[in-house]
């Protein structure tokens, strides 16, 4: 009896790994058809030593040859530009708040994994975090462990819900603070299947 308890957990585990496996072979066979999407989301920041969460809301694009445009328009306008190894923040005059470029400054870094948030992208997202997920290909959740320590020291999870893209972005940072983004898509572009 023992031996057939033993066998069916085994069965069970190899089971639930097959379809895990098979909804993120799902998914990044989509995320990889994206081309562009554009929409709007709500942001919204808890910082651990705040008493109220901070809440943004803005739009956003993405297009895989030119990178990210993410502009928020309230409460404080700015704009974040992220493409291949760099990163441009700047304030609504046009006024450069942060410029990084190459490894050096993190920014290819930042801008694979921001991107491939947005795009859903788990073939860019494998490299840097460890991937899990549940539902199926047409309501999922996909949770997000970073790989390396360096990573880990800020960033402890992240949780991204879709039904056909990415809807809903939960991070969970090393220290305590957290950040829910809710995307609306407006435009989505894709190769031809």
């Amino acid at each position: 009896m023992l031996r057939l308890i033993l066998a069916s957990c085994l069965l069970a585990v190899t089971t639930i790994a097959q379809a895990d496996a098979d909804l993120l072979a799902e998914l990044t066979r989509r995320s990889v058809a994206i081309q562009t999407l554009e929409g709007s989301f709500v942001q919204t920041k808890s910082i651990a030593v705040l008493p109220v969460p901070i809440t943004s809301t803005g739009k956003f694009s993405f297009d895989r040859k030119v990178g990210v445009l993410w502009e928020t328009l309230e409460p404080v306008r700015n704009s974040l530009q992220i493409s291949a190894g760099t990163i441009k923040f700047e304030d609504a005059q046009g006024k450069s708040l942060l410029e990084g470029q190459g490894p050096a400054a993190g920014a290819e870094v930042i801008a694979r994994i921001f991107s491939g948030v947005i795009a859903g992208d788990l073939a860019a997202l494998n490299e840097y975090f460890v991937a899990t997920s549940a539902g199926s290909s047409t309501k999922w959740q996909i949770i997000l462990v970073p790989r390396s320590p360096n990573l880990a020291a800020y960033i402890k999870k992240i949780e991204l819900q879709g039904h056909e893209i990415t809807e809903q972005l939960d991070i969970a940072e090393a220290n305590g603070d957290a950040t829910r983004i809710q995307l609306t898509t407006g435009k989505v572009t894709r190769t031809a299947p």
